[in-house]
């Protein structure tokens, strides 16, 4: 009976934290207690029924045997689940900063691209390695500041042409926004030390209103495009000399 009333809270108790968890290894893990609690819960009840029987002494050694086999199996289901869902939350949170390392090494090339632009954007207060979710929100911050910094330095023709780029190169359509926003931010680096701000209308920042996850995947796009794509490298190099030559004409 004291195993029954506490599988009874049990499964009720992890019922809904499976019903209220957002993360879905937590959600598994919570649902595999509930799954041990219920199991406990019919372990409790056959045992009590087996003793009910056996109270008259009418019972034989094939009806014990059968009873005492349900009930090995019925428990050692229930450790079993209740044993893996109590195991699923450490996974939760390896997971988690499996997922954090592998998102700041791929937003890495962005970040320093940037950051060496624009200097001034980067914190002076150091964060371990380890803090990888503190270090990833500040790496975001970061490149987001550094972003606002750049656009100011180029008309928004280049990310206009930026998109034809894109096109021209044959970027499905779906990426050739993070394309062009690589190829006019990695234009931006190469133009920030020779010409002031511009004045008049400026690229736009893409991944703006958007989730912290789609914030994160777009950054990520961006990233991937800045560092590995020789057409964004090519506009760039091309768009800053046209820039430089310009901005010579003006000041002769």
């Amino acid at each position: 009976m004291y195993i029954g009333i506490s599988m009874v809270f049990t499964t009720i108790l992890f019922a809904t934290a499976a019903r209220h968890s957002k993360d879905r290894w937590v959600r598994a893990g919570h649902s595999l207690l509930l799954l041990g609690g219920a199991l406990g819960v019919l372990y409790a009840v056959q045992r009590l029924l087996h003793l009910i029987r056996i109270a008259p002494g009418t019972a034989t050694a094939a009806d014990i045997q059968h009873s005492t086999t349900v009930s090995t199996d019925l428990k050692a289901a229930a450790l079993t689940a209740i044993i893996l869902g109590s195991s699923l939350s450490p996974v939760s949170v390896a997971s988690a900063a499996w997922r954090e390392q592998r998102a700041l090494r791929h937003i890495e090339p962005l970040w320093q691209g940037l950051t060496e632009a624009v200097p001034a954007v980067r914190l002076t207060l150091d964060i371990p390695r380890k803090r990888r979710h503190l270090l990833l929100h500040r790496r975001l911050v970061e490149i987001s500041d550094a972003t606002l910094v750049l656009r100011e330095y180029l008309p928004a023709e280049v990310q206009h042409r930026a998109h034809e780029m894109a096109k021209r190169a044959g970027v499905r359509p779906q990426k050739r926004a993070a394309v062009a926003g690589a190829a006019w931010l990695k234009t931006a680096t190469l133009t920030i030390a020779s010409r002031g701000p511009y004045e008049g209308d400026r690229p736009q920042p893409g991944g703006a209103g958007l989730s912290p996850s789609e914030e994160l995947r777009w950054i990520r796009q961006v990233s991937a495009s800045y560092e590995r794509s020789p057409a964004v490298s090519a506009f760039a190099t091309a768009e800053a000399a046209k820039l430089r030559d310009e901005n010579r004409k003006q000041n002769a």
